[in-house]
Parts: C-alpha cells; sequence; structure tokens
C-alpha cells in the first residue's frame, strides 16, 4: 500500500507544482501594467506603428496562454512583456527589434492542448507511475 502511494502520490504531487508554477493565475494584463510597458517601449524608441500593435495586443490579453509563431512558449501577454523589458536582456534587444522585420513572430492562442506543457508532464508522469506500478512488487 505504501508503494502505491509513493508511486502515484509524487507524480502527483510534483505535476500539482508544476501545474502552479506554470499557470497563468494573474489574469489579464491590467490597463496600469499596459501603460507601464508601453511608456517603457516609448522610451526605447520604437515606431509608432509598433507601439500601437503593442497597445492593441496588451487590450486584447485574455489573460490566456498563447504561443508564439516562432514556437516561444509563454506563460500569458503579461510574461511577455515582463521578458522584454527585462533589463538583462536590453543590451541585444535592439537587434532583436531589427529582426522582427524579416521574422514572423505572431502570438497564437493555442487551441491544441497536446501542446501545453502541462498536458504533456502529465501524460508522461502518469505513463511513468504506471510503469513503475506494473513492474514494482506489491
Amino acid at each position: 500500500m505504501r508503494k502505491l502511494l509513493l508511486i502515484w502520490g509524487l507524480p502527483v504531487v510534483i505535476y500539482a507544482g508544476f501545474w502552479a508554477w506554470y499557470t497563468n493565475l494573474g489574469g489579464p494584463i491590467s490597463p496600469a501594467e499596459a501603460e507601464t510597458y508601453l511608456a517603457y517601449f516609448e522610451t526605447r524608441d520604437v515606431d509608432a506603428v509598433r507601439l500601437a500593435q503593442l497597445q492593441r495586443f496588451m487590450a486584447e490579453d485574455d489573460g490566456g496562454d498563447f504561443v508564439m509563431l516562432n514556437l516561444l512558449d509563454l506563460k500569458s501577454e503579461a510574461a511577455g512583456a515582463d521578458l522584454a523589458t527585462n533589463p538583462a536582456f536590453s543590451g541585444a534587444h535592439v537587434y532583436k527589434i531589427a529582426a522582427l522585420d524579416k521574422t514572423i513572430a505572431v502570438p497564437v492562442h493555442d487551441g491544441l492542448p497536446l501542446a501545453d506543457p502541462r498536458v504533456l508532464l502529465f501524460f508522461v508522469l502518469m505513463s511513468l507511475a504506471g510503469l513503475l506500478n506494473a513492474f514494482v512488487r506489491r
């Protein structure tokens, strides 16, 4: 009985911890947060067209997950804005902005749940637990 609890309980605890860390529980970007991000980009001399795109992007935020078409998976629009405004990346940011003109990077709300890391981890953990359950002597 104790082995079964360990075999199935440990994956549940790991999954619950990952789910709580990965899932955006903060909701959509607030108007105050949007203004903060826009003010930051205005100080970086981002052109008016990009500012308008960013403003529309943040205004349409529903708080849900999205995937960048360039395969960058982010927890939410707020996470993307936090990443873009992080000072650790400011030196290379000029090059990233310049490269966007030649790169397809479009946020897409993913309708396929199998691509969600939470779903993948669930299946991996449950598969491993099932294999352990089958091979561990009771």
